[in-house]
């Protein structure tokens, strides 16, 4: 059994460097987009970097809030 769970635990390992290639090329293009945004340098606040990394992703993809007439 224990070259078969080496096996798995390499295999894994592959898988997440893998996705943090991804996830790094991934957060490098929103910055880039981020910097876009005049509103971006108001999330800039290092202490604040939660509200950033998931306001963002939110902004890009969905677009601006005031663009919908009501919150529902």
């Amino acid at each position: 059994m224990a070259p078969w769970a080496s096996r798995r635990r390499r295999d894994l390992l592959e898988l997440l460097d893998r996705l943090n290639l991804s996830i790094g090329e991934l957060s490098q293009a929103i910055e880039q987009e981020v910097e876009k945004y005049p509103a971006g340098a108001a999330l800039d606040d290092p202490s604040r970097g939660w509200v950033r990394s998931r306001h963002w992703p939110f902004v890009l993809i969905i677009g601006e809030a005031l663009r919908f007439q009501c919150g529902k």
